[in-house]
């Protein structure tokens, strides 16, 4: 059926305090869920083919220095994979914002029984981008905030994100999604393509190799390795740090440049005084 389900999540009103122990928070409410689990239950029900799932926070990565994931609250990030899995719905695309660059990422797990994507969307009028010039935001968000499973550069411009569905295609007449990314001037920056038969439970089960969006970049047994888990934080740390001594080192270089440049044309055109130099006093010979 040619019908979408789009449900949006409020991932403030219940949500713990992050002073609350990591393993004991709580970020949706048991009422929320509830509503939640019926609304995908619907969709399951009268066969939607995509529903959509929304939330101001991002779902899919596990670590970045400092954005609010979902992450930072075990127990419902585990219970979504969880409700996933035991509905086995079809056709679930994950829609995020907040962290201010855009994103696209798609995780592989065969709990899930299907590749889980999620388009991160931020910010349509202020962007990381404008914090700094010469792009060096680009290089601190590579350093403290790139997730293994994004798809893309991470995108610090001004953005928005568009979701298109191509109802009829090829020649099983399936359904195909387009989830982009969009810049000023409505320009297209990042697209995926993702056919309706890679969504669904059981697709590594058969030949998926013609299926667009079926194919993982990294297939993971489990959603969270032991290693990502304990060496995550300080491999990202350290991973930072390098990008900034590289950027500091290469400023440092740029200005010692610009300074000798300077004192170059300063001698060459004959004004000194202007980088602080007095040129002695002539003696008159008596």
């Amino acid at each position: 059926r040619r019908r979408v389900m789009v449900i949006l999540l409020d991932n403030r009103w219940h949500r713990d305090s992050l002073e609350v122990p990591r393993e004991e928070r709580r970020l949706l409410g048991e009422e929320q869920w509830e509503w939640f689990e019926s609304q995908l239950a619907e969709a399951k029900r009268e066969k939607y083919a995509f529903t959509l799932i929304g939330m101001g926070t991002q779902m899919l990565p596990l670590v970045k220095y400092y954005a609010e994931l979902m992450n930072d609250y075990p127990y419902d990030r585990v219970r979504l994979l969880s409700v996933l899995q035991r509905t086995r719905l079809a056709g679930v695309v994950l829609l995020s914002g907040d962290i201010h660059y855009a994103d696209l990422l798609q995780s592989c797990t065969r709990s899930v029984g299907y590749p889980l994507y999620e388009v991160t969307s931020s910010g349509i009028t202020h962007t990381l981008g404008n914090a700094l010039p010469f792009s060096i935001m680009d290089w601190i968000v590579y350093g403290f905030a790139t997730d293994k499973r994004s798809l893309i550069p991470a995108y610090t411009q001004k953005n928005f994100g568009v979701i298109e569905i191509e109802w009829e295609y090829g020649e099983e007449d399936d359904a195909l999604l387009r989830l982009e990314v969009r810049g000023e001037g409505n320009v297209v920056v990042h697209r995926v393509e993702v056919q309706r038969q890679a969504l669904v439970p059981g697709v590594w089960q058969r030949d998926y190799a013609h299926i667009e969006g079926a194919v993982c970049a990294e297939m993971m047994e489990e959603d969270e390795g032991w290693w990502e888990h304990l060496c995550g934080w300080p491999l990202l740390y350290l991973r930072g740090v390098v990008v900034i001594v590289v950027l500091v080192s290469f400023i440092g270089m740029l200005l010692r440049v610009l300074v000798r440049v300077l004192w170059c044309l300063a001698r060459r055109w004959g004004r000194p005084r202007s980088l602080g130099y007095r040129p002695p006093k002539e003696v008159k010979a008596k």
